[in-house]
């Protein structure tokens, strides 16, 4: 259907479009093609001299986050970062873009400038009163870092806050997934492996409802084997 729409658009609606058809690469894993349609999407812009606003910038961040998820790290704290020069720091938008940031830092390795930024963003959201999927989302991020530097127990105290987040809410959200998937590995690290195990079954179940079998899903599943190999092993 979108790709039907596309043949008809034009402007700042064909954007808008590709926009969302980069999105909807982006989450089942096609991430050169979602990076194909963001930067259409930003040629569309660029075309109708919309290439300083809040709209380009949130179309640049989309693209950082598809450039990341392609391990193409250098390129996405480039994109990040002109994104962020083109919001101000109240704009929801400038929130999304350093939490993409803070993401391209923990890859590589920058795990004290990770955590800084997701704090200050976690405080923006609260400041403001975002959504629970906000705040949850945010935590759970906060929560992985933390267990990447090995501070488990600050880890897991963060994990906790935001699955209460995610499993109050109406409707399964699609980021309660990765939360559960930390959730799997903070149990793992404390040697818990029936949680760990149950944690990242229900991970696997939600994003291939939402996604199919994406590259989460494949992630999640590698770190199921590796529970279980390790429940194997010791006995």
């Amino acid at each position: 259907m979108l790709l039907h729409a596309l043949e008809h658009a034009a402007g700042r609606e064909k954007a808008a479009l590709l926009n969302e058809l980069g999105g909807f690469y982006r989450g089942i894993s096609r991430y050169e093609e979602s990076a194909g349609a963001f930067r259409g999407a930003l040629s569309c812009l660029e075309a109708l001299g919309q290439d300083q606003g809040a709209e380009y910038a949130t179309v640049l961040l989309n693209l950082g986050g598809a450039c990341r998820l392609a391990g193409k790290q250098t390129e996405a704290e480039q994109l990040l970062k002109q994104a962020l020069c083109l919001l101000t720091p109240e704009e929801s938008a400038y929130v999304g873009a350093q939490n993409a940031l803070a993401l391209v830092y923990r890859e590589e390795g920058l795990l004290e400038e990770a955590i800084q930024l997701e704090q200050e963003a976690l405080a923006w959201l609260e400041r403001h009163g975002a959504s629970d999927q906000e705040r949850a989302t945010a935590l759970n991020n906060l929560a992985s870092l933390h267990l990447a530097l090995g501070q488990t127990a600050q880890a897991a105290c963060l994990i906790e806050q935001s699955l209460s987040l995610f499993g109050a809410m109406t409707q399964p959200d699609p980021h309660y997934a990765a939360a559960l998937s930390t959730r799997g590995a903070i149990c793992f690290r404390l040697g818990k492996t029936d949680q760990a195990e149950l944690a990242y079954r229900e991970a696997m179940e939600l994003t291939e409802h939402y996604f199919g079998r994406n590259q989460e899903y494949q992630s999640a599943r590698a770190a199921l084997e590796t529970v279980r190999q390790s429940r194997r092993n010791a006995r």
